[in-house]
Parts: structure tokens; C-alpha cells; sequence
């Protein structure tokens, strides 16, 4: 490794070792163990930049997970039968297609909703990482005002096009009453 190594060459060495997320050591131990390993000298960020290298080998990485995201939506409705998916993009001023929203109602959670108390629960939460945006929710409680997950979307702001984008598709799984709250 002469006398430094990549952070790709860091992440190689180390990913079998701790392929598991929660076993795996914080950039300054990393620092420590390829000093004491390898005998070589690693800056703090070169550490950093190993882990996550690492971590996008074994789990893949955010733009791969994006670009799958349509792939993913039609095993889950070939999988579980009624699941509800919308995905909406629009052209960017290259001309790449750019991802803006995602609707996901699993079809068990749809059947187990209309046995549920006529409470609906929705909010919205903001992302965190490279990729920022808005996780919006909406949930019921049950007999034990339990919390039961009902439809998901990410979105890319908590605006009120994604708002009523969400609702529009939430409408469609469950039918508007006087009784629902």
C-alpha cells in the first residue's frame, strides 16, 4: 500500500470484516485498526470516506436505490396483492428524467384499515443525507390506539402540491365518510 492506502482500498480490506452496520467500527477506530493492521498512516476523513464506501458496497447506494425504486413497486404489488404505488417524475433542463414523488399502500395494510377505528393520522417528517426531502404518513389506530401504518411518500418539500398530491392518492384507497375523523 506504499505508504498510504485509498479509501477504497480501506473499505475493501475492512467490509468483509464488519459487513454488519452495528459492528461496525467509527471513523477513529478505523483510524486506530489500519494503523495497527496495516501499518499504515489514515486521516480521520479518508476513515470516513472508507465506511461509507463500505456501506454502499454491501447495501448498494442512494441514486442505485432510486433508480429502482419502479422495479421494487411492481415485485411488491406481484407480492402482496391490492398494494397501491405511484411514482411521479418530471424533466429536468438536461432532459434527465428527476424523481419527485413516491406513493407506496401495501395491500394488507389497505384490508386491515377498514377494521380499524375511523381515525386517520397524517404528518410529515423531514429527511436527512445526501438526498433531502419530506417522508409523508398516514396511519390508523386500532382497538388498543396502537399506531397502524396506512400509506407512505417521500416527496421533495412539505409544499402544497405534495401535500394535495398525497391526499389525492390516499383518497383513492379509502373511501371519504362523516364518520372518518
Amino acid at each position: 500500500y506504499k505508504k498510504r492506502a485509498t479509501s477504497k482500498v480501506l473499505a475493501h480490506i475492512y467490509r468483509s470484516k464488519y459487513c454488519d452496520v452495528a459492528d461496525a467500527p467509527k471513523a477513529l477506530q478505523l483510524q486506530q485498526l489500519v494503523l495497527e493492521d496495516l501499518r499504515v498512516s489514515a486521516s480521520y476523513m479518508k476513515c470516513h470516506r472508507a465506511k461509507g464506501v463500505a456501506l454502499d458496497i454491501t447495501h448498494g447506494n442512494a441514486e442505485d436505490s432510486y433508480l429502482n425504486i419502479a422495479g421494487y413497486f411492481d415485485r411488491l404489488k406481484a407480492t402482496n396483492p391490492g398494494t397501491v404505488t405511484a411514482i411521479e417524475t418530471e424533466l429536468d433542463d438536461n432532459g434527465d428524467t428527476r424523481f419527485l414523488y413516491a406513493f407506496l399502500s401495501f395491500g394488507a395494510s389497505i384490508q386491515g384499515f377498514r377494521r380499524l377505528r375511523p381515525v386517520l393520522i397524517i404528518d410529515g417528517t423531514h429527511l436527512s443525507g445526501k438526498y433531502k426531502g419530506v417522508l409523508l404518513t398516514a396511519s390508523g389506530q386500532d382497538g388498543n390506539f396502537q399506531v397502524f401504518p396506512l400509506a407512505f411518500a417521500v416527496v421533495d418539500g412539505e409544499t402544497e402540491e405534495a401535500w394535495t398530491w398525497f391526499l389525492t392518492k390516499l383518497e383513492r384507497i379509502i373511501a371519504d365518510s362523516n364518520t372518518l375523523t
